[in-house]
């Protein structure tokens, strides 16, 4: 009994093993600077469009110059994927949150931090995480 239960947990060492093919992924490229380690991308201009949870869309168009972020410029669009009119959603009208300023707000503190991973904006908490999508979908599309 005893051989029998070597004999098995042997088999399962040697096939737990056998799974591991030693190939190794290439970590992605990074930078060192005093504020720490900083991911590289590859240069370009990368367009996302996020599925909104309510009707339309949020669109990220995300530049990167010389393997960093560059500039963020966050859209709201129709479910025609037509820019909406942002007097429109300047905060004063039917419940319609103030877009023409968040967007702007929430653009700026990810370039500021070269990250989409900040606070998302009271008042616009769905399209905040609709851009915040958008813009981490078109950093892993640049790496």
């Amino acid at each position: 009994m005893k051989k029998f239960k070597f004999l098995s947990l042997l088999l399962i060492f040697i096939l737990t093993l056998s799974g591991c093919t030693g190939k190794k992924t290439t970590p992605p490229k990074v930078s060192k600077s005093n504020t720490g380690a900083v991911i590289t991308y590859k240069d370009g201009v990368y367009d996302i469009k996020h599925k909104s949870t309510k009707p339309g869309y949020e669109e990220a168009v995300v530049t990167i110059k010389n393997s960093k972020i560059a500039n963020i410029d966050l859209k709201r669009l129709d479910d025609k994927q037509k820019e909406v009119n942002y007097n429109d959603w300047d905060g004063t009208k039917n419940d319609f949150p103030n877009l023409k300023k968040y967007r702007m707000d929430l653009a700026k503190e990810m370039l500021a931090k070269k990250s989409p991973n900040v606070e998302v904006i009271t008042g616009a908490t769905q399209s905040s995480n609709g851009w915040k999508a958008a813009v981490s979908a078109a950093l892993a599309k640049a790496h």
